[in-house]
């Protein structure tokens, strides 16, 4: 039967997570459609995550790195003075 010969499979595989391998093992005791059903849903969870962290990632991306450190997050994202003054103002 495939579906015993892939199951097996993952379980004598050394690179499946030991993670996955108990959640093979533990839903034999469940139904098929209910462990399906909430796989889904934790599909759905992590694609979210991934999904914010990407768009983190491209936020960050933008962001120059000085400016965060010098706390000036707002001028990290705006084009940058020419006066020679660290925070764009004009010296007197």
């Amino acid at each position: 039967m495939w579906q015993k010969d892939n199951e097996q499979q993952l379980l004598e595989d050394a690179s499946v997570s030991d993670w996955l391998k108990k959640q093979i093992h533990s839903s034999h005791d469940r139904d098929c459609i209910d462990a399906l059903d909430d796989a889904k849903q934790l599909v759905e969870v992590l694609e979210a995550r991934v999904n914010a962290i990407e768009a983190l990632n491209v936020v960050m991306r933008d962001i120059k790195p000085t400016s965060l450190i010098e706390g000036k997050a707002y001028n990290a994202i705006q084009p940058a003075h020419t006066s020679g003054d660290i925070d764009g103002a004009a010296k007197a």
